[in-house]
């Protein structure tokens, strides 16, 4: 697995674990890695709900 791939993973988890509702991440640019991993663009940000 690449590094990448496991920070997303880590912190979704963590955020899960702790009582998040949702992550957010701060884009300049979209792109497919972030979409793989279950976010979708929300302006110019992108949102993973645990809802």
């Amino acid at each position: 697995m690449q590094l990448g791939k496991k920070v997303v993973g880590f912190l979704v988890d963590h955020a899960r674990l702790t009582g998040c509702y949702k992550v957010i991440l701060d884009l300049v640019r979209i792109t497919e890695f972030y979409e793989k991993r279950g976010f979708k663009q929300k302006e110019i940000q992108m949102v993973k709900y645990f809802i």
